[in-house]
């Protein structure tokens, strides 16, 4: 799976960050850089360096980092556009973002959204994880390639849903933990 937007949406617990892990950790498996921003934690990287949360500090860490997987667990918005800036200029990543509706709501200035919109020249995959999508910026997942759709019953995020997803709110209440609806883009 190279250059591919990935995006996880469910309420809370119904398992979003257990199969957004079995991801990250398959790929980094298979040899390919993993960068997470994690605000809630609940990852775990294999061999990633923890990175501090000042922006100054973590954009050196990040540059001598040397192809090592990366976790930040920010408390600042500034610390994970930094990680954002990072990302862009290196490149050639799978990069996962818990909690996306923070860091890409509609209408805000982001440094993610350039790499929603054409982070795939830069070899860089996205993985954006929420469990608000009627708080993020529709462009994550009209340009999604896959998308996995856990049990939502709240009544914004199921319209959200129905609108760009084509899917049934009620179909979308009665999944059970663990079960999703796999929608690939082509």
């Amino acid at each position: 799976m190279f250059n591919t937007i990935l995006f996880i949406t469910g309420k809370k617990g119904c398992g979003k960050t257990t199969i957004a892990n079995k991801v990250q950790e398959a790929l980094a498996l298979a040899g390919r850089r993993i960068i997470v921003v994690a605000p809630m934690g609940g990852f775990t990287v294999p061999g990633a360096r923890q990175l501090s949360q000042d922006p100054e500090d973590l954009l050196f860490e990040c540059s001598h980092s040397k192809g090592r997987n990366l976790l930040l667990e920010p408390e600042s918005i500034e610390s994970a556009e930094a990680l954002f800036r990072f990302v862009w200029e290196v490149g050639n990543c799978w990069l996962f973002v818990d909690e996306v509706h923070l860091y890409l709501a509609p209408g805000a200035p982001s440094s993610l959204l350039r790499i929603v919109q054409f982070g795939r020249h830069r070899g860089i995959s996205l993985c954006g994880i929420t469990m608000r999508p009627a708080l993020v910026r529709k462009d994550l997942c009209a340009n999604s390639d896959i998308r996995l759709l856990f049990c939502t019953d709240e009544p914004n995020d199921s319209l959200y849903l129905r609108k760009l997803c084509a899917v049934d709110p009620e179909r979308l209440r009665s999944l059970g933990l663990g079960q999703f609806i796999l929608q690939k883009n082509t």
